[in-house]
């Protein structure tokens, strides 16, 4: 099931690659043209301030209103002026709220920041009004005493005069409502723009991944092919070694024929178990089974081997039981890869060592080596079929890197995890975890 899924995994990590793509071109845009238009807005709001203190509160009537339009959008017109300003704006935020008029309040104070003259007043409709203690803040702000802010959903301004102070406030409703409709409108376009972006990426994706499924499945099948019609003459190769080693006992050169039938042949049953993996036709007889026995299990046949290699072999599978579900003797076949993996990537003198136990609901089995352990840049391709990591140590071992992958196979498709940790030239670490059975 997980080589089914490679290819769909594949797709959809193009497809979300495109998404991350476009959703940061997008966002700097998006947050590009919400920054301008707030700057623009406020820009407009200080013209507006600094306009109303120059001209002692009152506006100046160019390319303004004479007079204050009615409140009911039913009773104005769109207002007059370039369509690519004001069209967007009148449907964004209505036509009570465009750029024709602000509302404004302005006073003149004495030296003390008291109220001596009203100038004007926010409209009645308004839910704005200016305090007291702001204007206090406001004179205590602008120490030069003049000077222009913003506050909230104000703008606002002061000037010395002779008489005190001129102090102005601007309703800025009408630019926040505009920034605020503008954003939803952003995020509706971000969205449904990544929308469409996946559905159209998936679809694009499937087609570039496409030749590439199929280059696979033909390379699956020639090696399952392959595998299945090399057993034969391997078989009959070493049905005949057997016979002339009748005929000639003791012939060093039939010795090396039937060496390297062996591995012809280890390598072919490996190559099978591989391609029936890919195919989904693997069967496994699952019972319930203690882990630590059957590490003990398929540990001990190796201390003869450590012993004539000069390494330490040490075992330590507790006393504890380690209830697993799943086919013993696949299990026992994994654990059998990683010893001797171990074994074979270790120098004279070296320890090896396989620990079995439980953290929380998962049972272990744990294979170390002292030794020149692995790159950390293999590290991620340590599991990969043919990889070896010292292809200089490929004829001394006898390996060709399909172990791991064997391992990894079995493993995963008993809900399990395998992992490797190492420190070049010091150790290499196998760390192989399965679901514990309750009882």
């Amino acid at each position: 099931m997980e080589r089914k899924n490679v290819f769909t995994s594949l797709r959809f990590k193009i497809t979300f690659m495109v998404l991350i793509v476009l959703a940061v071109i997008l966002s700097v845009l998006i947050g590009l043209m919400n920054l301008y238009l707030r700057g623009m807005n406020e820009k407009d709001c200080r013209e507006f301030v600094m306009e109303l203190l120059g001209n002692d509160g009152n506006p100046i009537a160019k390319n303004r209103f004479e007079k204050e339009p009615p409140r009911d959008k039913g009773d104005m017109p769109p207002p007059k002026g370039p369509k690519s300003i004001y069209s967007l704006e009148y449907w964004l935020i209505g036509p009570s709220r465009s750029r024709g008029f602000r509302d404004y309040y302005a006073v003149k104070l004495d030296s003390n920041g008291n109220v001596i003259e009203v100038i004007r007043s926010f409209s009645a409709d308004s839910e704005l009004s200016v305090s007291d203690s702001f204007i206090a803040h406001a004179l205590r702000r602008f120490s030069r005493n003049h000077g222009c802010g913003m506050h909230g959903d104000l703008a606002y301004g002061i000037e010395s005069r002779d008489y005190g102070y001129l102090f102005v406030a601007v309703d800025r409703v009408n630019e926040l409502g505009h920034q605020h409709n503008f954003m939803a409108f952003s995020v509706s376009v971000f969205l449904i723009s990544l929308v469409i972006a996946f559905f159209v990426s998936l679809a694009v994706s499937s087609i570039v991944v496409k030749p590439v499924e199929e280059v696979f499945i033909k390379q699956k099948q020639f090696i399952a092919d392959a595998s299945h019609e090399l057993k034969t003459p391997v078989a009959v190769i070493s049905a005949n070694i057997d016979v002339l080693e009748q005929e000639f006992p003791g012939n060093k050169w039939l010795g090396y024929i039937k060496t390297e039938n062996e591995r012809m042949g280890s390598l072919v049953k490996d190559m099978l178990y591989l391609a029936k993996d890919d195919a989904g036709k693997l069967e496994f007889e699952k019972c319930s089974f203690d882990l630590s026995e059957a590490a003990a299990c398929s540990v001990l046949p190796f201390e003869s081997v450590a012993f004539e290699q000069k390494k330490t072999l040490e075992i330590d599978t507790g006393k504890d039981v380690l209830p697993v579900l799943g086919d013993e003797s696949k299990i026992k076949q994994a654990i059998i890869v990683l010893v001797d993996n171990a074994l074979k990537n270790s120098d004279e003198g070296a320890l090896i060592k396989v620990t079995a136990g439980k953290e929380g609901n998962r049972c272990f089995v744990r294979v170390y080596n002292t030794g020149h352990g692995i790159p950390q840049g293999d590290l991620g391709k340590i599991f990969n079929r043919f990889f070896r990591s010292d292809t200089s140590r490929a004829r001394s071992t006898g390996g060709y890197g399909l172990g791991l992958a064997i391992a990894k196979s079995i493993v995963s498709s008993h809900k399990g995890r395998i992992s490797v940790e190492s420190v070049e030239n010091e150790y290499a670490m196998f760390t192989m975890t399965l679901p514990m059975t309750m009882p």
